[in-house]
């Protein structure tokens, strides 16, 4: 039977309980799963979809997959770590990804800022293509649980995290490459010459996500997590352009703060970024 007909399964982790349910349509993983993190849902919960009619990615811009083409998955969370530092979690999802693709196929990718995974590549070599693209969302549950006034405000700090991942799988090579974004796409089928199984990679990320998602918390440093994805980040030194609304910077990347900034010498200062479109050059170092 195929599990793609809107069925449920429990896979066992060591943080958390993973509660899977598989669509064959839906409109938005993330947007289903928000819903749910609104009403109360608790941690685990995770949606996989075959297709989906109204997918996006940052921006709102709409993420194109052909059906099952793609791993679309989205988690819901209620991670241990303050809000200020809920992009520790985001990176633990593109490391999970990164490793589990290697383990399993052999590829190596790497990490565009913030949260793209793509090709990897070495100095004097053009940025990677990209395959996948995580986006997060901040949900507050709307109903408190507890009337009595200490649980009651302890309750209306909590937060719970929605994030999605979008990895391009399983495509035909002429059909991404003719869509508006596709000279700069890729198909994990075009790295790897084995047999990609959906299934079985979406449960090995979940497996590598819940390794360094059980270490997190508030008297647990981030260290680790954010040196593993300075490593794996292929846009720390190269030259980059990034736009944002608060205008354009240009320089070379030197570095990933703890705050998930990045730090860019712009010649006359370094300038910390925290969020724009980044179009990345040649790498320096």
């Amino acid at each position: 039977m195929d599990k793609y007909q809107d069925k449920t399964e429990l896979i066992p982790g060591q943080s958390v309980k993973w509660q899977v349910e598989y669509f064959d349509k839906i409109d938005s993983t993330n947007s289903y799963l928000a819903i749910k993190a609104r009403s109360g849902e608790p941690e685990g919960l995770v949606a996989v979809a075959n297709y989906q009619t109204s997918g996006h990615g940052r921006l709102n811009r709409p993420w194109v997959a052909e059906q099952g083409s793609s791993l679309l998955m989205s988690m819901l969370l209620e991670p241990k770590v303050e809000i200020t530092n809920s992009h520790v979690v985001v990176m633990v999802l593109s490391l999970a990804v990164v490793d589990s693709v290697h383990e399993l196929y052999g590829a190596k990718l790497s990490i565009k800022w913030p949260n793209d995974i793509v090709e990897s590549s070495g100095p004097g070599e053009p940025p990677g293509r990209k395959l996948g693209g995580i986006l997060s969302e901040v949900v507050f549950p709307e109903v408190i649980t507890h009337s009595y006034s200490s649980q009651a405000d302890n309750n209306a700090k909590k937060y719970k995290l929605v994030i999605g991942l979008g990895l391009n799988l399983i495509w035909d090579s002429e059909a991404l490459h003719q869509l508006e974004f596709g000279q700069r796409a890729c198909s994990l089928n075009e790295l790897v010459t084995v047999s990609i199984d959906r299934d079985q990679l979406m449960s090995k990320i979940l497996e590598k996500f819940d390794c360094r998602y059980a270490d997190l918390g508030p008297s647990n440093s981030p260290k680790e997590i954010l040196s593993d994805y300075r490593l794996r980040c292929d846009t720390v030194g190269r030259r980059v352009a990034i736009e944002s609304q608060n205008g354009s910077v240009e320089g070379v990347v030197l570095d990933i703060d703890d705050t998930g900034e990045l730090l860019v010498d712009v010649g006359a200062c370094i300038s910390r970024v925290s969020v724009g479109d980044v179009i990345e050059f040649y790498k320096v170092n």
